[in-house]
């Protein structure tokens, strides 16, 4: 049996195959199933390959890139500020000033996600730092405002801000926990 798997060895005008265990192939319907396994093997990495967007950035757009990679979602100006620590002597401001090319400006559409001043890679598995706050109070947020006994009134009365904290820290209301003491 040869060390190498999955092959077609020719020797002395006779041909043998082997599958992917290193089993030789004898039967024909199993050659059948071998070439068959192959050539959708070949066709999912050709398609592999053609999903794979190489994209030709400049240094330090690539560094940018190694920056969000490592910290995450990052201040538009902290990496800025690393970008200098690593010798980038420019006056640039913002980090759309090293995607100009025309693969840069693809990238920087495709593959960035700017949130307020905060910037991450789309594809990033690190957690973002900021969480969303809506501009208004929303009826899903009445409702779980409504669960922790806050009264509509209440609720009227409460900035977006100051409901979001009440939710996400799950602060239940006092003037409904001294109406249960008096019942």
């Amino acid at each position: 049996m040869p060390k190498n798997k999955n092959i077609i060895k020719i020797k002395d005008n006779s041909v043998r195959f082997y599958d992917e265990d290193g089993y030789e192939l004898t039967h024909p319907d199993d050659i059948k199933d071998w070439e068959k396994r192959n050539r959708q093997l070949s066709k999912e990495q050709s398609l592999k390959k053609g999903k794979e967007v190489n994209y030709k950035l400049s240094r330090w757009a690539q560094e940018v890139i190694k920056i969000l990679k490592e910290h995450g979602e990052m201040k538009n100006v902290d990496i800025m500020v690393e970008l200098r620590n690593r010798g980038c002597e420019t006056s640039a401001n913002h980090i759309n000033k090293f995607f100009k090319s025309k693969d840069g400006k693809r990238f920087y559409k495709e593959k960035l996600f700017g949130n307020q001043g905060y910037w991450s890679l789309k594809e990033n598995p690190r957690k973002s730092k900021t969480a969303s706050i809506p501009i208004m109070i929303t009826q899903k947020m009445r409702i779980e405002l409504g669960l922790l006994g806050y009264s509509k009134n209440e609720i009227r009365h409460l900035t977006p801000i100051k409901a979001n904290k009440i939710i996400s820290e799950c602060i239940i209301s006092s003037s409904n926990s001294e109406r249960t003491r008096n019942q």
